[in-house]
């Protein structure tokens, strides 16, 4: 660092960018790149550093507070702001089955994320594109329910009545001899409110 002269005047030199660094959160961000001013004499003749003149400039810098009124050149820009993420499919749980009797579907959520070497980064969601440019595969399934008693199902067993059961179907339901009949599934069926009474 050379003193600095009264009455010079000075200006900012900008030196070379670093290498580009990755950001933390993810492949599909930009990076930064950075570099480094250095304040030298206007009459120095350079305009920036480079391998070249590297050592010219350091010798010939001065106190930065002597270029401080002066506008600095850009010292941060964004870099690899193309770089491609390698995605993959990762699935959420699947979702209860549709129907609670006989056959029903079940879904699932596929989320395209950034793999890792160490495992899928499922706080960064990607384009799908990301992912091979395929789409998910299937997210949804076949399924039985699963209700386990034909009661639960809308079938009467022994002398049980379907608690979903809501009204008579038919005038027969108002017979005197109702006990008798309750006895029979089909006969509880068709009068499960009147059944139920007994």
């Amino acid at each position: 660092m050379v003193p600095s002269l009264p009455g010079c005047k000075y200006t900012w030199i900008p030196g070379m960018w670093e290498r580009c660094t990755m950001p933390s959160t993810g492949c599909s961000k930009a990076g930064t790149q950075q570099r480094r001013l250095y304040c030298v004499s206007a009459s120095f003749g350079e305009r920036q550093l480079t391998r070249e003149n590297e050592l010219r400039v350091y010798r010939n810098t001065v106190p930065p507070i002597k270029c401080r009124d002066l506008n600095k050149p850009v010292t941060e820009r964004p870099c690899n702001e193309r770089v491609s993420c390698h995605g993959q499919w990762v699935y959420g749980a699947w979702s209860p089955c549709s129907q609670s009797c006989g056959r029903g579907v079940q879904t699932r959520k596929a989320r395209c994320v950034e793999f890792s070497p160490l495992g899928p980064r499922l706080d960064q969601q990607l384009l799908l594109d990301s992912c091979n440019a395929t789409r998910a595969p299937d997210e949804t399934r076949a399924c039985k329910g699963s209700a386990r008693h034909s009661l639960e199902c809308g079938v009467n067993v022994g002398n049980r009545v379907d608690p979903q059961c809501r009204r008579d179907k038919g005038q027969v339901c108002a017979t005197r001899d109702l006990a008798t009949y309750c006895k029979n599934a089909a006969f509880r069926r068709r009068c499960c409110v009147s059944c139920r009474r007994k």
